[in-house]
């Protein structure tokens, strides 16, 4: 079996060629690969259950409870074949190699799906958030889990029957029972990339009321409270940029110290590898962002709404047009309850 390996991998060396040219791999210890991916299930477990009061109100909330049962299935799959090394189960033998290539298996998968994931959250927002706010029955949570599903179903099928991937061994194929290649997210990085352009490109655009903010009001309204937790009324309706402004200081007042992670991870050119990159911290990242967006985009639908509700932990988007309510605020009750309440 392992010369076969070696050989197959040996035939395709264009389809590895391009890989490289993609995402150089990574040489990570199994020992290691095992500490980081037990750390990074109990990361996702902790924020699934803090926030599962938002978590199945939306696509991306069941993706990420499909993401972390996933990483615990790995997790636990690993650790067996790590400690019993060479054993048979449903007539299929498994060992210590198998781990490499499963682990690039999934690597290749979660590379794959940062675009699709978040392409389909913001379909799915600005299909359902820009209606009139409706409980989720049944129906809705069967879609939606039927969605997730067909998603990991494609990728999985992308990955073994359309892609050029193959696994990455070393020259020495004994050495696969101690490290592994692992490739580093291309999809991720361009994601990020794109992110923080919109962002600049946001506050270039907000400059005029940046300035009003920092030089003019000093940060109060006249009321002497900050610009971004009231709300204006009907009888003076907001600008585009007002409202892009006060969207984007929720934002970053909520996910500046993410923001700046990504920024340092671009500019030292950080290699992250693929499995960890997608991860649930970052898919609420995504989740805040894609709020953000369509609320700038729908805007003029949902002023005339009161207290629509958005499934986000993190950032408390109400758009009720009463001036006592809060608006575009950090939820930093959220943030501490357990989520079992709505933002």
């Amino acid at each position: 079996m392992p010369q076969m390996a070696v050989s197959a991998c040996q035939n395709c060396s264009e389809g590895l060629q391009s890989q490289q040219e993609t995402a150089d791999p990574l040489a990570n210890t199994i020992s290691s690969l095992l500490l980081v991916l037990a750390g990074k299930g109990l990361l996702n477990w902790a924020l699934v259950l803090l926030k599962r009061g938002q978590v199945n109100k939306s696509f991306l909330g069941y993706f990420c409870i499909s993401l972390t049962l996933i990483d615990t299935l790995l997790i636990l799959i690993f650790s067996l074949i790590y400690f019993l090394e060479d054993f048979c189960l449903l007539g299929f033998r498994f060992t210590k190699y198998h781990i490499c290539t499963l682990v690039q298996v999934a690597c290749f998968t979660y590379e794959i799906l940062h675009w699709p994931v978040f392409l389909l959250t913001g379909l799915d927002y600005y299909c359902t958030l820009s209606s009139r706010h409706r409980p989720l029955h049944w129906a809705w949570k069967l879609t939606y889990i039927l969605s997730v599903a067909i998603v990991w179903i494609l990728a999985l099928l992308y990955v073994f029957l359309a892609s050029n991937f193959y696994p990455e061994v070393w020259p020495s194929f004994h050495l696969l029972l101690f490290e592994c290649f692992i490739s580093t997210s291309f999809q991720s990085f361009c994601l990020s990339l794109g992110l923080l352009m919109v962002l600049s490109c946001a506050l270039l655009y907000c400059i005029p009321e940046i300035v009003l903010y920092c030089f003019i009001d000093h940060g109060k309204s006249i009321s002497g409270e900050p610009m971004w937790t009231l709300t204006q009324s009907k009888a003076n309706p907001e600008s585009k940029q007002q409202v892009l402004f006060r969207v984007t200081v929720c934002f970053l007042s909520t996910w500046f110290p993410f923001v700046c992670l990504q920024l340092a991870i671009l500019l030292l050119r950080a290699e992250i590898p693929a499995y960890l990159d997608m991860n649930v911290p970052w898919l609420c990242f995504l989740n805040s962002f894609l709020i953000g967006a369509v609320y700038w985009l729908q805007y003029q639908v949902f002023k005339v709404e009161k207290g629509i509700l958005f499934p986000d932990g993190f950032c408390n988007w109400n758009c009720s047009t009463d001036p006592r309510d809060t608006m575009f605020a950090p939820d930093y009750k959220a943030l501490s309850s357990s989520g079992t309440e709505d933002p």
